[in-house]
């Protein structure tokens, strides 16, 4: 498979412990069904929010940027719930 995908030529390589260098380097086989369907995870809520900068210990408007950063998104892009 590795010789197939071609990983070497793209500066790919293996670790000892068989791991993908770079790590942000992701191979995998994917399998799909025509009756396959998609989800959508929802709104983000102030609650989420909230929990997740007290525990990081950071303030919420820094969750928020952060949220955003992930997602790629403007702020008035974001669907957050306040």
């Amino acid at each position: 498979m590795w010789k197939l995908l071609g990983a070497d030529d793209i500066g790919i390589t293996l670790t000892e412990s068989l791991a993908m260098h770079p790590a942000a380097s992701v191979s995998g086989l994917y399998f799909s069904h025509p009756a396959s369907t998609y989800f959508s995870t929802g709104k983000i809520t102030r609650q989420q929010v909230s929990q997740q900068a007290t525990g990081l210990n950071i303030c919420f408007a820094f969750v928020i940027l952060r949220i955003m950063m992930m997602m790629q998104l403007r702020l008035c892009a974001v669907r957050l719930v306040l």
